[in-house]
């Protein structure tokens, strides 16, 4: 099912912007990644391509696969990552909220034809189920690992995770206040707001 309404939106309006990742991605295979903005009139600017790895993902699908790698990309990631999810946590509520926050935004998401967006949905939703097990702390280390991932795909979106994770600290520290929540927790939701800052760091620029 989550990888069914993953390959539905990439029947979705196409967007402009694709044209442009496509273009810059095979640039940045030919020339390497760079600081300036290569295509605007205006020469000289300088420009970060917060999505470079995202550029070249779709230029590679795109260059050997055509329109159809798009839907079959889009499809494989989600449901590999479902999967995963799923295989590791085995837990019917978290997963049932993990489709519901990734459905939800799937298709709210208005031109969001294989953007950037839709793959970092994908990873955010993965780092809020982290979220739900603060009793294995070798779970700390996946949100280094996302936030690594969605800083080069999607720079942009980092910002939501940090914010998303603030809240949820801020959410167990007032439970602490009340005695409904223990030292272990909050330190679990600090650290993890702190792998992540540190993980988003980690990009060519």
């Amino acid at each position: 099912m989550f990888s069914f309404f993953t390959s539905l939106k990439s029947f979705g309006n196409v967007d402009n912007d694709i044209l442009w990742h496509f273009k810059l991605g095979e640039n940045i295979l030919q020339n390497g990644i760079t600081n300036l903005d290569l295509f605007s009139w205006q020469e000289g600017l300088h420009w970060i391509s917060q999505e470079w790895l995202y550029d070249i993902y779709i230029y590679l699908v795109s260059n050997y696969l055509g329109n159809i790698g798009f839907i079959i990309s889009m499809t494989l990631v989600s449901f590999i990552v479902g999967y995963l999810y799923f295989k590791e946590n085995k837990n019917y509520q978290n997963f049932l909220i993990l489709m519901i926050f990734y459905c939800f935004n799937l298709f709210f998401y208005k031109n969001g034809f294989n953007r950037p967006s839709l793959y970092s949905i994908i990873f955010i939703s993965l780092m809020i189920s982290n979220v739900f097990n603060k009793n294995n702390k070798k779970k700390l280390l996946k949100f280094l690992l996302y936030s690594i991932i969605i800083a080069n795909i999607h720079g942009g979106c980092l910002i939501t995770c940090l914010l998303i994770l603030g809240i949820v600290f801020l959410f167990d520290f007032i439970l602490f206040l009340l005695n409904k929540n223990d030292k272990k927790n909050l330190l679990y939701d600090f650290l993890s707001i702190i792998i992540t800052f540190i993980g988003g760091l980690i990009n060519p620029y």
